[in-house]
């Protein structure tokens, strides 16, 4: 699932989430290792097992501690988070998933001169990062902890997204910069 915004210049896509929650108490990750035969996993760590379902994937710690991502909507997070906490105890309790960031793509309706667009915006926000040699981006590190990577092909890609209207916040900063860097 997507959730989409969009204005008359670009639209809004969330493209992922990634959700916290706790066991309550430490996990055993051998115990829950051999109950899950069939289902694609790989261990990482000792203190980490990294659980690979069709609807997300869940990291289990060692401390109780739990990370899940690959879905968009909390409830289907926290049904994937209840799915492997139930194996590990017929009467545990269930605890709250909690959205921590988000990956969103904002698509413009034209391209981008990058070279362009990195150099006017340069004189007015010097804290940013274009080697097309390196990365076919241009990178924007005036938002932290926000990462936002400008693509010529009108994509944006901003990580690390806590609330939706920080992404509106970071597009009514750059719109101007990238209307002026149309490419033709």
């Amino acid at each position: 699932m997507t959730s989409s915004s969009s204005s008359s210049d670009y639209s809004v896509n969330i493209i992922n989430t990634n959700y916290r929650s706790s066991y309550g108490k430490r996990v055993n990750l051998k115990t829950l290792n051999t109950l899950l035969p069939n289902i694609s996993k790989l261990h990482i760590k000792p203190s980490q097992l990294v659980i690979k379902d069709p609807k997300g994937t869940i990291i289990f710690f060692s401390n109780g501690k739990m990370r899940i991502m690959g879905c968009n909507d909390e409830l289907e997070a926290t049904f994937l988070c209840y799915k492997y906490t139930a194996m590990l105890d017929s009467d545990c309790i269930f605890q709250p998933v909690y959205q921590q960031t988000m990956t969103v793509k904002v698509t413009l309706n034209y391209n981008i001169n990058l070279h362009y667009f990195a150099k006017i915006c340069f004189a007015y926000m010097s804290n940013l990062q274009y080697e097309p040699e390196l990365f076919p981006a241009v990178l924007l590190k005036s938002y932290k902890p926000i990462s936002v990577n400008v693509f010529s092909s009108g994509k944006i890609i901003i990580c690390g997204v806590k609330d939706i209207q920080q992404v509106d916040d970071i597009m009514r900063d750059l719109i101007g910069y990238l209307s002026q860097s149309k490419s033709e």
